[in-house]
């Protein structure tokens, strides 16, 4: 019979479980834990990618919003530009005229 034993040498709880169990069926359990484990794991990277692509695709959202403004705001700069080149131009041919 196989038993597992802690470092102390005491019989643990899961060795009381599984001291009846071949060594092939123990290993068949261990493997099946670690696959379980692996797809929890996979699920909470999944739902990390998840939120990563999200918070992509928000902060997108914002710099298009900041470059539309930026252009609006160069518009209005070349706009009000423009009117004080007119102003400049009419003032100085009004007192040289």
């Amino acid at each position: 019979m196989f038993l597992l034993r802690t470092k102390c040498g005491c019989l643990s709880v899961s060795s009381v479980i599984f001291s009846g169990m071949s060594p092939g069926m123990l290993k068949f359990i261990g493997t099946l834990r670690s696959a379980l484990l692996i797809e929890r794991l996979n699920k909470v990277i999944d739902e990390l990618v998840k939120e990563k692509d999200e918070e992509k695709e928000r902060m997108n959202g914002v710099i298009e919003g900041l470059a539309a403004e930026n252009k609006t705001m160069r518009n209005r700069i070349e706009t009000i530009e423009s009117m004080l080149k007119v102003m400049a131009q009419g003032g100085q041919s009004s007192c040289y005229g």
